[in-house]
């Protein structure tokens, strides 16, 4: 097995005490889709000011299991018509806490087969704190519902035989991207940021003067 002694996740017993009573959406359905050993599935392409479209949010594929990045609302609906079955999904990437990124991840951890949720401390403090007072649950509660894999920006981190490495990306709230690296292969993700060269010159420009010219 490629995957991490200390994280590893099997999808038939890891979680089986845990996740009893858990259902997937169509458990006895036969699997219409085959993951590939590495790559990435859209699950939507637009963004959330969009009525008529639906979010952006991806599965990332390592050895054929999936983690969800920024699941968006109504993400396990997709999985099922995509022919997806839920316990092929072992992890969430949480990059950020607007609800069009991590409002399918609320509705993951609650319904659907036990997943870890991976993001920073910060960010996954946010998600906590956030779905525990929309939703009148206690914390502590929702923690229980999933495992929790801190994202420490500046170190490596293993999951399922892959390599993860955290960056910060400039956003109105606290956000990463992320490169990951499994057998040669690599894909990067930035989440959310600012795309404007001519604006990030502007910045660049005057933290250099503030840092230059301290008070």
């Amino acid at each position: 097995s490629i995957l991490d002694d200390d994280q590893a996740i099997d999808d038939d017993k890891a979680f089986e005490t845990f996740g009893e009573g858990y259902g997937s959406l169509n458990p006895r359905s036969p699997p219409s889709f085959y993951p590939p050993s590495f790559g990435v599935t859209t699950l939507g392409n637009s963004h959330g000011f969009d009525a008529s479209g639906s979010v952006s949010g991806y599965v990332l594929w390592i050895n054929g299991r999936g983690l969800m990045i920024d699941p968006p609302p109504y993400s396990s609906a997709t999985l099922e018509r995509e022919g997806i079955r839920p316990r092929t999904i072992v992890g969430i990437i949480l990059t950020h806490c607007h609800s069009d990124h991590d409002a399918g991840a609320f509705q993951k951890v609650l319904t659907g087969s036990p997943v870890v949720v991976i993001t920073t401390p910060t960010i996954y403090r946010s998600f906590i704190r956030k779905y525990a007072a929309l939703a009148s649950l206690s914390p502590a509660l929702l923690r229980h519902c999933h495992r929790y894999k801190p994202a420490i920006i500046g170190q490596d981190l293993r999951f399922q035989g892959a390599t993860f490495k955290f960056f910060y990306s400039l956003h109105a709230i606290p956000c990463v991207g992320f490169r990951i690296e499994w057998r040669g292969r690599s894909i990067v993700f930035s989440g959310d940021h600012l795309h404007k060269p001519d604006e990030l010159d502007r910045l660049t420009t005057k933290v250099s003067l503030c840092l230059s010219n301290p008070l």
